[in-house]
């Protein structure tokens, strides 16, 4: 692998060389959702890197390679074709990422493409690396470039640690969430907002505690298969601890609609703590549709 280990003054002059329209767009090395669906988050199989392809011609990927740069090197084969303005995700890529590394992308011709430094990996020049890895929960899961797809050839100015919008722009909200909105005063206004399954109805708010602000009507007509919808992370104070729905507490709610009769009502609630501060309160609620969506 030692050919692959470049000064970051041959980087440059390679990057100018071979220039490409597909970047290495996002990824996570420290993963704090369970990308994989198996029940259970982890270090190194949730792990995941997206490539993004900013032209205006299909590439084929054959005998593509991404190096993962780290203290544990791996190579991922790439193949099959990657259409213009089509991502496309790898997850748990060979090797286990640290918090500080190098993904570098080469072509069939071992060309290098595009490459990404983070956190405090020596490429020769450190003062222009991305962000480290690590995260804290979801909102800064990921490096992402940001405007998407955005290579000035300064990895510090296009990569900045946030949400991860896998598989899709960064920077845009993924339809499967909802925002939260809560006031706490003399009244409570508690705004739940749906943004998938076709619509969703919000009632006023409440003066009461618990605040009653609903329904939320799930409307799936149009689907010509049952689906099944579960309320996957719940975050922000006091939705996380207070939150309810149907009476039930909200992460792990779970609703089967079907098909037949596509609509189904589900009613929040929330617990504001007599401690919490007067002011303004956000967070987010998201939902995971296992069929088809509408």
């Amino acid at each position: 692998m030692e050919k692959r280990i470049l000064s970051a003054l041959a980087l440059l002059v390679i990057l100018s060389t071979f220039s490409s329209a597909v970047v290495i767009n996002e990824f996570t090395v420290d993963p704090q959702t369970d990308w994989d669906k198996d029940g259970s988050i982890s270090t190194t199989k949730d792990e995941w890197f997206e490539l993004f392809n900013d032209g205006n011609t299909t590439i084929d990927l054959t005998n593509w390679t991404v190096f993962l740069n780290d203290n544990t090197n791996a190579t991922e084969f790439l193949e099959g074709t990657i259409l213009p303005g089509e991502y496309l995700t790898i997850l748990n890529p060979e090797g286990s990422q640290s918090n500080d590394g190098q993904l570098i992308l080469y072509n069939s011709l071992d060309q290098l493409i595009d490459s990404v430094t983070y956190g405090d990996w020596d490429d020769g020049n450190e003062s222009d690396n991305a962000p480290d890895g690590n995260a804290n929960d979801y909102t800064d899961e990921c490096l992402s470039r940001m405007p998407n797809a955005q290579d000035t050839d300064n990895d510090k100015n296009d990569f900045i640690k946030t949400r991860c919008t896998y598989g899709s722009e960064n920077g845009i909200t993924p339809p499967n969430e909802q925002s939260l909105l809560v006031t706490i005063a003399g009244r409570i206004v508690f705004d739940i907002l749906p943004r998938q399954l076709n619509f969703g109805i919000v009632q006023p708010g409440s003066t009461d505690n618990p605040a009653l602000n609903g329904p939320i009507i799930f409307n799936v007509t149009g689907s010509e298969q049952d689906v099944n919808v579960e309320i996957t992370n719940v975050t922000g104070y006091p939705f996380e601890d207070g939150l309810r729905i149907d009476n039930n507490p909200a992460l792990g709610s779970h609703w089967f609609i079907p098909y037949t009769s596509p609509i189904v009502n589900a009613t929040p609630t929330l617990d504001v703590p007599e401690e919490a501060p007067p002011g303004q309160a956000e967070g987010t609620i998201v939902y995971t549709v296992t069929g088809p969506t509408p």
